[in-house]
């Protein structure tokens, strides 16, 4: 409830003109017995005809006044459970645009995509039927309850002695519900994650013939949610039976007593009919509330999903960051370690200078943490130990955005989204003009075969980039950095995949991009370690070596044989 009126706080006002619509509906249901047993009662005592149709005319007024109220009642509630939901779809995007890189390694994007859809469709299903369910409900008992003691209190008494039987079936198989409900929606998440990587992967899927392996995954996942899913159902159906079973139970009963009384003129046979009915306004909210129970408790664990998410740490709140300085592009390790899993170090005590303008090349066997030493200066990691410096200032204590703003990346593999050309390279700077876009696509060696397609720059790029080639790509992801002029350049293997023609593309566009800038590259090829003012070699997570390539080659055996190896073609 706590958590329902921190999100439902925003619509304060509506919520309570809703209530207003409630209340006049309540007072409505709760005479048009009163009005019925009048009715009935002049019938059976020979009322005058003039009375009946008074009785008559003050029912279907009742029950249209009745009508109107709920419909606006409904209209109102609608309106702000659409409009709730909106803001946590809204919230949690936000939330997932501010969550450090590392949560995504932790958890897979089908489960997220899963949480923010099923489980959100299951919030809005329970705040649709119980917006202000509870409350109403709730009232409608209150006053029932008291009309029914003034009928008659005897079968008062009969009437609720299956009230704590109905609640504690609600509550035992409630809390079951919510086991399988959590159950299901992980069990989701899992299905939408295999269903993502097998639409990523699908070229790969038909290059090895694998469909019959990928339906068979798929399709074990999928009844694993059917079972459970089924079980779910058959938990919730069984509620609803065993109520509506001591419903009809308790109803036989109060028909035979009232009946009884009525024979003994100690109950008129109005007073009966309204009792009856107000019997069943009592059992059925009660019924409808342990349904509803039902309903919350499954809703309790996407909301637990969902809370999940929301209470992750942003990447602003990791540490206090106060500065916005001038960046020039200085960059110090300072006894930098780092650790994935806090048990084994990635990186260690790795210690180095490099000056603005200066391109320091990172080589070494794979897996000694080159690409992570990269991510750990836009703070895409955090160090576990020692500082980074730029310009003399520690990033920590840098603004995210104005220390991420200064730098560009340019990745191995360049992930493009299903946007325009020209809004793929305004990511590097989305207020660019036309006229800046194209000179960056101009400087990117990109320009030529953009003009190509069939729609220049607002042709629309598959996702992923698929349409395009991993030249193409690349030379896209440079435009992007030639939009964001930034201080900083850092080159993960950016043409480590492509042919010899796209890396000569590729490679004088890097040329340009990079005079001037303070740059990391991860070297594969010779031309690069040669032009470099520094080559670092990485090895076991240390910088074994620091120099220039004809330094390295003088005096490492590692180095020498790495370069051998692997640059000298």
């Amino acid at each position: 409830m706590k958590l329902f009126l921190q999100f439902i706080k925003p619509f304060k006002n509506q919520f309570i003109i809703s209530q207003l619509f409630m209340l006049v509906a309540v007072v409505v249901s709760t005479a048009f017995p009163l009005t019925v047993k009048n009715l009935f009662d002049i019938s059976f005592l020979e009322g005058s005809m003039e009375e009946l149709f008074q009785y008559m005319f003050l029912l279907i007024l009742v029950l249209i006044i009745g009508e109107l109220a709920k419909y606006r009642k409904r209209c109102i509630e609608g309106k702000i459970g659409e409009e709730l939901i909106a803001d946590m779809r809204h919230m949690i995007f936000n939330k997932l645009q501010s969550i450090p890189l590392p949560y995504y390694n932790k958890r897979s994007s089908g489960d997220i995509v899963s949480t923010v859809t099923n489980d959100l469709n299951i919030i809005q299903q329970t705040i649709a039927m119980g917006l202000s369910f509870v409350i109403e409900k709730l009232l409608t008992l209150i006053i029932v309850l008291f009309l029914l003691i003034r009928l008659d209190p005897i079968l008062t008494v009969l009437c609720l002695a299956i009230i704590p039987i109905i609640s504690l079936m609600a509550k035992i198989l409630g809390d079951k519900i919510q086991k399988l409900s959590k159950d299901v929606q992980r069990r989701l998440g899992t299905l939408t994650t295999i269903l993502n990587q097998s639409l990523l992967g699908m070229d790969v899927i038909k290059a090895f013939v694998l469909e019959e392996e990928a339906t068979g995954m798929y399709e074990e996942q999928n009844k694993k949610v059917l079972y459970k899913s089924l079980k779910r159902v058959s938990v919730k159906e069984k509620t609803a039976m065993i109520i509506g079973l001591l419903n009809i139970v308790q109803l036989a009963i109060i028909i035979s007593v009232g009946s009884y009384r009525v024979h003994q003129q100690l109950l008129s046979p109005g007073s009966l009919i309204a009792f009856i009915l107000y019997a069943e306004m009592l059992i059925g909210p009660i019924a409808l509330l342990s349904g509803l129970y039902v309903e919350i408790q499954r809703a309790l664990a996407s909301m637990h999903r969902i809370m999940d998410i929301l209470k992750e740490d942003n990447e602003e709140n990791l540490n206090d960051e106060q500065t916005c300085p001038e960046i020039q592009g200085n960059l110090e390790f300072n006894h930098v370690s780092f650790s994935y899993d806090q048990k084994k170090d990635t990186l260690k005590d790795i210690n180095i200078r490099i000056n603005k303008g200066d391109t320091v090349a990172l080589v070494g066997p794979s897996g000694v943490g080159k690409s992570t030493l990269l991510k750990l200066i836009p703070r895409f990691y955090q160090a576990s130990k020692g500082k980074i410096l730029v310009d003399g200032h520690d990033i920590n204590k840098i603004q995210l955005a104005h220390l991420r703003d200064r730098i560009a990346i340019v990745p191995q593999e360049t992930y493009l989204f299903g946007l325009s050309v020209r809004e793929n390279i305004s990511c590097g700077n989305t207020s660019a003009t036309g006229e800046e876009i194209i000179q960056a696509a101009k400087q990117a060696n990109a320009h030529d075969f953009i003009m190509e397609m069939e729609n220049g720059y607002d042709t629309i790029v598959h996702e992923g980039g698929s349409s395009l080639s991993g030249g193409q790509k690349q030379r896209i992801a440079i435009a992007r950095a030639f939009l964001k002029q930034p201080e900083i350049i850092l080159l993960d293997e950016p043409t480590a995949s492509l042919d010899s023609h796209s890396e000569q593309k590729v490679q004088e566009a890097l040329s340009k991009l990079t005079i001037g800038r303070t740059t990391l590259i991860i070297a594969h090829r010779l031309a690069t370690i040669k032009d470099a003012s520094k080559v670092a070699l990485l090895n076991n997570g240390r910088i074994e070596a620091l120099g220039t390539h004809n330094e390295l080659f003088q005096r490492s055996d590692l180095y020498r044989n790495l370069y051998k190896a692997q640059f000298s073609y």
